[in-house]
């Protein structure tokens, strides 16, 4: 079964297990009542609603929203979605801005049974959506990402197209005997391809890196 074409180069986040009266908290509500970050609410697939102008209200704090209470605390600092009964599917979608620089801002299970926070989960520019999935008597909470901006593909296109330039001009060369000028260009296509070298090498540690950070953001959610 293949996924869905907007979950497609997606990081996909298990991040809990929630049972009735669990919930998540988003310590950034002061920022999504500024406009700061964009958060919709979807229930079972309908039309995103948005939370500043079309769910928040000025006249209460708790709002039953299906099988979900949202509930702001009163300094106006964190939301909280509490789950209310195993039913309908929740999709929430956040929109942080571009150039997005961390200060706190999380998302964080509540486990209503230990009444504390189990899980954090740092907000970066990439998060893109939290989604409760019913599964029996429980709701899968999933976190998806988009994938940090690393075309390693289109970077060894680009190397390989000037390894071939670099090739060509040595070719040429080679008919120009061994003058001081000859002499420059060979340098200059030595340092070429060192450099090209040395770029695909911190390439190559760029996406490791990534990789390594992926699986043990995976491993400590687990």
């Amino acid at each position: 079964m293949t996924d869905p074409p907007e979950l497609i180069n997606k990081m996909i986040i298990d991040f809990a297990e929630a049972l009735t009266r669990d919930a998540i908290k988003l310590n950034f509500l002061n920022k999504i009542l500024d406009g700061k970050i964009k958060i919709t609410f979807s229930l079972n697939g309908s039309r995103p609603e948005d939370y500043a102008n079309v769910i928040h209200s000025e006249q209460s704090r708790v709002k039953v929203y299906k099988n979900f209470n949202l509930s702001e605390d009163p300094n106006g600092e964190i939301l909280t979605v509490r789950v209310v009964m195993i039913e309908g599917s929740l999709k929430i979608f956040l929109k942080p801005p571009e150039h997005f620089n961390n200060s706190g801002e999380k998302i964080s299970f509540f486990n209503s049974a230990s009444k504390s926070i189990e899980k954090d989960f740092e907000l970066t520019n990439l998060t893109e959506q939290i989604e409760f999935i019913p599964n029996n008597q429980s709701y899968s909470i999933k976190i998806y990402t988009k994938p940090e901006a690393i075309d390693s593909a289109k970077f060894q296109n680009e190397t390989n197209e000037i390894k071939s330039r670099v090739e060509l001009d040595e070719n040429v060369i080679k008919y120009y005997g061994e003058d001081n000028e000859v002499q420059d260009v060979k340098n200059i296509l030595d340092d070429i391809k060192t450099k090209l070298s040395d770029a695909e090498n911190k390439i190559k540690s760029l996406i490791e890196k990534r990789e390594k950070k992926t699986m043990e953001i995976e491993a400590a959610l687990r």
